[in-house]
């Protein structure tokens, strides 16, 4: 999961609601980087909860507007694809905490482990 784009894609201007779900889909198949998300558009579709046909449309006007881009093959033969949007910065630790903009500050999250009751 590319959770370092998700800013980028929710403030991302101009795009029909089905793009950005389709975007934020492709986030969720991509590395780290953004890159190498190979899902099917079957498996976009149901994601989605939208047609084939839809997923289709909302992949050709990503690429027309080069926020995705078609790398090659992913395993199966499907299309590979890089998010072209820019990364959320990393906290760095020789920087401090004032070398990244506000907007890039992500919120504190509790983990919960779960212990079942005998």
């Amino acid at each position: 999961m590319s959770w370092r784009q998700l800013p980028a894609i929710w403030r991302e201007a101009g795009l029909a609601p089905t793009e950005k779900l389709v975007l934020l889909a492709l986030a969720y198949h991509a590395n780290g980087l953004g890159e190498s998300a190979y899902p099917a558009q079957a498996t976009l579709a149901q994601m989605c909860g939208v047609s084939l046909p839809t997923i289709k449309r909302a992949l050709r006007s990503l690429r027309n507007r080069r926020l995705i881009v078609p790398d090659g093959k992913g395993r199966k033969g499907t299309i590979r694809y890089s998010i072209a949007l820019p990364l959320a910065a990393q906290r760095s630790k020789a920087a401090g905490s004032s070398a990244i903009p506000p907007r890039y500050h992500q919120r504190s999250t509790i983990q919960l482990k779960y212990n079942p009751l005998n």
